[in-house]
């Protein structure tokens, strides 16, 4: 049993992505927007900044209708990749909610990258997706 949940929905959760196959580690990343300047017969010094933009990158695969771990999706791969490019392409707000970190977030793709690999008569579909906080 996953003790993570990590969902990605659209349009008030009338389209929902729930990871099938949990990334081994998630990490978010908080921009502080400092700037470093040069000063005359002085060198570098830097100016307090205001916040940046939230951003988190996700990596996992959806397993195909063979994989054992394909118990765990409600999706064919194929259909999942097509939701986020769909949400990619509309330029959709997507409400990111991992439940062990308290995240709930509405954020935009950055960027989505994904490959179909075969194991042992198996496709699998590796995916990486990038987002940036909506504000």
């Amino acid at each position: 049993m996953k003790t993570r949940v990590i969902e990605l929905s659209v349009n008030n959760r009338k389209e929902v992505i729930e990871l099938p196959i949990n990334p081994p580690s998630v990490e978010f990343t908080e921009k502080q927007l400092n700037q470093a300047i040069t000063l005359l017969n002085i060198g570098e010094a830097n100016l307090k900044g205001e916040r940046g933009l939230k951003y988190t990158k996700l990596s996992s695969f959806f397993p195909s209708e063979k994989s054992p771990f394909y118990k765990n999706a409600k999706k064919k791969p194929d259909k999942y990749v097509a939701m986020l490019q769909e949400w990619k392409t509309t330029k959709a707000v997507v409400r990111v909610i991992i439940s062990d970190m308290k995240i709930n977030l509405a954020m935009l793709i950055d960027d989505f990258t994904y490959s179909m690999r075969e194991e042992i008569g198996r496709a699998s579909c590796r995916e990486r997706v990038s987002f940036m906080v909506f504000v």
